[in-house]
């Protein structure tokens, strides 16, 4: 149980991009009497504020069951719980995220090696212990499980090698890209601005592999490694529209502001920053590299 206490306070705590609303007049069944509805997106909590978190942890925690492979389920709705949706949507987020870790990477291990304190040993990656090494290699387990090769390399090259030189783009990870960003900037990249690159002249087009990883639509493990991989880029557009160049920014920056990311990019990009944050290393490609 005291697992799952964790758990529960991991959800809530380090995912708190939540803005509640109250939920409409009918009352189902509820196992709690008090309703919660909390808007995390302040700059600051209140006491209050953080009471009602700890009280969301405690009552998630409370109806958490896990399988013998340690795969979690919440068996309450939001209405049971009583607690507002937007704060349910995102535990369950959460979940789907930790059992697809857990699914690649044995939890019982990891809890044995910090029961033995082995956490605290220094490292040479970027999270410089062995909690967050372990932690860092569950995520890279899961951009594996899922199909995204691209994805794991970066990732791993960010946190294991703890990478600060520059990249440059291989040539089959230019080609996986292109179809993506010229479907994009099709029909803009004549309208932004342009630069002169080597007596060449370009445009510079900005251009989002994100993807709304809420709507019902399903995604294809190649935009998943695209949108892991490089989020919003910069490519450099010949006159005739060809792509030509590639420069981005390989870090795990954390917006302040309203973010174009969408929630669950935000939520990994919170978590991963608690391992190991800093700056990352630039990726170039032709006309790109400086």
């Amino acid at each position: 149980m005291k697992k799952f206490y964790l758990i529960a306070l991991l959800f809530v705590g380090i995912f708190s991009l939540l803005s509640c609303s109250s939920d409409d007049d009918n009352q189902p069944k509820v196992l709690y009497p008090e309703y919660i509805d909390v808007d995390l997106t302040k700059d600051s909590l209140t006491a209050q504020d953080q009471e009602a978190l700890c009280e969301i942890g405690r009552r998630v925690a409370e109806n958490l069951t896990e399988d013998s492979k340690g795969i979690i389920t919440l068996t309450q709705t939001a209405q049971e719980l009583n607690i507002c949706q937007p704060a349910y949507e995102t535990v369950q987020k959460a979940i789907v995220w930790y059992n697809l870790m857990i699914d690649s990477y044995p939890l019982l291990n990891l809890i044995k090696q910090i029961s033995r304190g082995e956490e605290a040993s220094e490292t040479a990656t970027r999270g410089n212990n062995y909690f967050s090494d372990k932690m860092a290699a569950m995520i890279s387990s899961v951009f594996d499980c899922i199909g995204c090769p691209t994805s794991k390399k970066y990732f791993d090259m960010w946190y294991f090698d703890n990478r600060s030189e520059d990249y440059i783009m291989a040539e089959n990870e230019w080609s996986a890209l292109t179809p993506y960003s010229d479907a994009k900037a099709k029909d803009t990249y004549m309208k932004c601005s342009t630069t002169v690159i080597r007596d060449e002249t370009y445009h510079i087009v900005p251009v989002s592999f994100y993807i709304d990883m809420t709507d019902s639509i399903e995604h294809s493990t190649e935009e998943m490694d695209l949108m892991f991989s490089y989020g919003s880029s910069t490519l450099y557009y010949t006159q005739e529209g060809k792509a030509a160049g590639f420069r981005d920014k390989y870090d795990f920056n954390v917006i302040k502001e309203k973010s174009h990311r969408g929630d669950f990019m935000e939520l990994l990009v919170e978590l991963v920053n608690l391992l190991g944050g800093g700056e990352g290393y630039n990726i170039y490609y032709g006309a790109g590299k400086p």
